[in-house]
Parts: structure tokens; sequence; C-alpha cells
């Protein structure tokens, strides 16, 4: 029996993958049962949110980076009040709350 495959990529608002499958792979009797495999064409969209979501993945930290270093390694500030407001107070936070920030805003 075929099975469509369920997706979690919910930008169009997708539950099933409604696609007719390239091939199909069945199992000798022996083997799962008989089981029946169904192998898709990749989805062009999905890699596209991927590429997306690398893409931002890369550039917050670089940002974050540069903004670290223009403030504190640059002008020599190590060991100031202001570098320890900045790591611990704005770019520990902002690291651990990122990752939910764009999810929520991928989703």
């Amino acid at each position: 029996s075929t099975t469509t495959m369920l997706l979690e990529y919910s930008v169009h608002g997708w539950t099933e993958d409604l696609r007719e499958p390239a091939f199909s792979l069945t199992l000798p009797n022996g083997i799962l049962d008989g089981a029946t495999f169904d192998v898709y064409m990749p989805m062009i969209a999905y890699w596209i949110g991927v590429l997306s979501f690398i893409h931002v993945q890369a550039i917050i930290p670089m940002l974050t980076a540069l903004l670290f270093y223009k403030l504190i390694v640059q002008p020599k500030k190590y060991d100031t009040t202001m570098a320890c407001i900045l790591a611990y107070g704005i770019v520990i936070p902002f690291w651990i709350f990122e990752p939910i920030m764009i999810m929520e805003y991928f989703d």
C-alpha cells in the first residue's frame, strides 16, 4: 500500500505530501512483510526555506560579533562594566532566545 508522508514544513500550510512518487520500492515478503516505500522528487520550496534559515543563522552571528568587536575588543575595554553588561546582559540572553525568535519567524 502507498502511504503519504507527513510534512512538518508548514509555510504553505501543508499537512500531507500530495506529490506522486517518482518510484516505489517493494521489499520481499520475508523482510518487513513486503512493505512498500515510495521515493519522491525533492520539493524546491523546502530547500529554499532551509537555505533562507541557514543564511539568517549565518548573518546574525556576524553582526553580533562585529558589534562586540567594535565596542569591547577594538577599544581594549576588556575589564570595564560596559563589557560585562554587554556580554552578560545583552549577548548571552540574545543567544539564548535568538533561535526561538528565528523559528517563530520562519513558522
